[in-house]
């Protein structure tokens, strides 16, 4: 016969597990698609001001990653445009140098930018597209990003200049899918 005490644990343990196991399968579903490839859930924090996910394809990790979506949520901030225009110039502020386009969707106020952008060490360089959309009272931005290391720079950059258009207009019309894992 156990003890009350040996009892209380053991249910108390098996209650933890069972929640550690709700927890980790509702992180496991969340997933996004975009161009033809599944983004898992590899981060995520809410804040007042801000709720971030950040996806991966599988096998990728935050510190080395080549490919990344995000989903943010901004509940304070009302305008796409001004969203944007905020993030280009810290952008610019950053690196002088970056390239970048600002596009506005007259029909429903969507706000897409992208642009290219490096560290000044020049390590890696990156392609980002981020869609901003008026969500409820507040905003909804979408981001796919491209990262090259090193010598593979090159060959990136090379092969964006015939797929940036593809992946901006696919943003544009579809952004980020939401999918189980």
């Amino acid at each position: 016969m156990r003890s009350r005490s040996g009892s209380k644990l053991l249910m108390s343990g098996l209650l933890i597990l069972g929640l550690s196991a709700l927890v980790c399968s509702a992180q496991a579903q969340s997933a996004v698609l975009f161009d033809g490839t599944k983004f898992i859930q590899a981060f995520h924090k809410s804040e007042d001001s801000q709720t971030i996910t950040e996806f991966l394809p599988e096998g990728e990790e935050l510190k080395s990653w080549n490919r990344l979506t995000s989903i943010r949520t901004f509940p304070k901030l009302t305008e796409p445009r001004t969203a944007a225009a905020g993030l280009l110039r810290a952008v610019r502020e950053y690196n002088p140098d970056a390239k970048s386009i600002m596009v506005e969707n007259p029909k429903n106020g969507d706000v897409i930018i992208d642009f290219l952008t490096w560290p000044r060490d020049q390590s890696f360089v990156e392609f980002n597209i981020f869609r901003y959309t008026k969500k409820g009272r507040g905003l909804l931005m979408e981001q796919y990003a491209q990262r090259a290391y090193g010598n593979d720079a090159r060959d990136f950059l090379i092969k964006l200049k015939t797929e940036r258009q593809r992946l901006v207009d696919l943003m544009a019309k579809r952004g980020l899918k939401k999918t189980r894992k």
